[in-house]
């Protein structure tokens, strides 16, 4: 939900991963990208559409430090989206609050990548590339209905099909893989 105010509070605040950065944050990319199939029939004109769902979306976060306070938010942020060294399962989605990721629904992102920090007249300006993150749906876990198993009782069976079954048996097939005569 976008505030009611373009220029309230809530858009001068940005927080990835618990950590609040006070310095101005600029997010750009899409706010929802669709997965759709283009079936284009040969030698004709126009195309039919699947849609296929919505694809995860990147998204930039620009952050320009003009405080000591800023700065040390970055240094934070940055020991938090790249932690060095550790087992990998210390890298994860991070939660993200912002009014446009709001909007578009976007809760948690993967951080991909970064620049270095740039400084320039008395502000320091990083910018972050992420993925948004959803968990994958749950899978459905109900098993499929199984058919009885076979046996080797033929009391459903017409009792003279049966005989013809047990007069002509289906030879078994030969261990060296010939045909038999």
């Amino acid at each position: 939900m976008i505030p009611h105010e373009a220029g309230g509070e809530a858009w001068d605040t940005l927080t990835l991963g618990g950590v609040r950065f006070g310095g101005l944050a600029v997010v750009s990319g899409d706010a929802f990208k669709k997965k759709i199939d283009k079936r284009r029939a040969a030698g004709a004109d126009g195309a039919r559409i699947v849609d296929k769902g919505f694809d995860l979306v990147e998204i930039t976060l620009t952050l320009t430090a003009w405080l000591p306070e800023h700065a040390a938010q970055i240094e934070s942020l940055a020991l938090l989206v790249a932690p060095r060294g550790g087992p990998p399962s210390r890298r994860r989605a991070l939660d993200v609050a912002y009014p446009s990721l709001a909007f578009a629904g976007i809760t948690q992102v993967y951080v991909t990548g970064a620049t270095l920090p740039v400084a320039d007249d008395g502000k320091v300006t990083w910018t972050i590339r992420a993925t948004e993150y959803r968990e994958p749906p749950a899978r459905n876990t109900t098993t499929r209905a199984t058919p009885p198993a076979q046996t080797s009782d033929r009391a459903d069976i017409d009792p003279e099909i049966a005989a013809t079954f047990r007069n002509n048996p289906i030879p078994s097939p030969s261990t060296s893989g010939a045909a038999g005569p």
